[in-house]
């Protein structure tokens, strides 16, 4: 038990100027005045729901059991699109379906998916604009305070929505995925994850993104000479694309959505994370 109350992170598009974000805070800490309220960040581009994935798989474990993740980045707010709570390795996620939550639960060791119930929400009418604060920090709220449990906000749900992006494709001899996101220093992040590599049967790839050939996956950046492509397994154990000193992005003139295949062939090595 912890005296000082749950975390609550919040994560939004919503940015710092508008009061949207103080809204939200002000109905959890009502209902959770304990809680530890942290943000994330609120600077997500707008409608942005890949970026705010990206962003949520960087912290969401890190974080003690008994965490409530907050994300709100909901282009289809007021339509019929559910509100989830979604319980993984024992933190919880409220967030709208639409795959904001989808990097997150990929590679989780326990995943249970509810849908909010229709009566979950602020007394009285609900903005068809502002569910952040209406639903999602209602539902945050009563959680944290210790009001209600996941099963009494929520009942089971199964069909939650698979955007696109958020896993590649693979064979036994192919795996074809895309650059997912362009970090603050230009790498090309993309959505292959090392699991979906194994180590034996890919002891030999290569790595081709749009036009550029990588004929070998590195373990540091420094493995190559400044200015040189290559691919390596990043912090989160996703395959980036980078340039040694230099912005991949501007080298390669790529960027989110760009083709990545990986490929059994005698071109390459793989070099497993430390």
């Amino acid at each position: 038990m912890n005296p000082s109350g749950p975390i609550v992170t919040l994560l939004t598009d919503f940015g710092g100027r508008d009061g949207y974000v103080a809204a939200m805070k002000g109905v959890i800490a009502s209902l959770a005045p304990n809680a530890r309220l942290l943000d994330a960040a609120h600077d997500m581009p707008p409608h942005d729901i890949q970026a705010a994935a990206w962003s949520l798989m960087q912290y969401w474990e890190l974080y003690p059991p008994g965490t409530i993740h907050v994300a709100v980045v909901d282009p289809g707010v007021g339509t019929s699109r559910k509100a989830l709570c979604i319980e993984a390795d024992a933190r919880l996620f409220i967030v709208p379906d639409n795959g904001i939550a989808s990097f997150a639960i990929e590679h989780a060791h326990s995943v249970s998916i509810f849908a909010i119930k229709p009566d979950i929400h602020r007394p009285g009418v609900v903005s068809a604009t502002f569910h952040g604060r209406d639903i999602f920090a209602y539902a945050a709220g009563l959680l944290a305070g210790g009001a209600k449990k996941p099963a009494e906000i929520a009942e089971p749900f199964a069909q939650i929505a698979r955007p696109d992006w958020a896993r590649p494709v693979a064979t036994s001899t192919r795996i074809e995925g895309e650059v997912i996101h362009v970090d603050n220093f230009g790498n090309l992040v993309t959505n292959i994850h090392h699991s979906q590599m194994g180590h034996a049967d890919w002891a030999i790839a290569s790595v081709r993104v749009g036009a550029q050939l990588v004929t070998r996956i590195y373990h540091t950046y420094a493995d190559v000479p400044e200015g040189t492509v290559l691919a390596l397994f990043g912090s989160c154990n996703t395959l980036e694309i980078a340039v040694n000193g230099q912005s991949a992005q501007v080298h390669l003139s790529c960027g989110r959505g760009t083709k990545v295949v990986i490929e059994k062939g005698i071109l390459g090595r793989m070099l497993t994370p430390a």
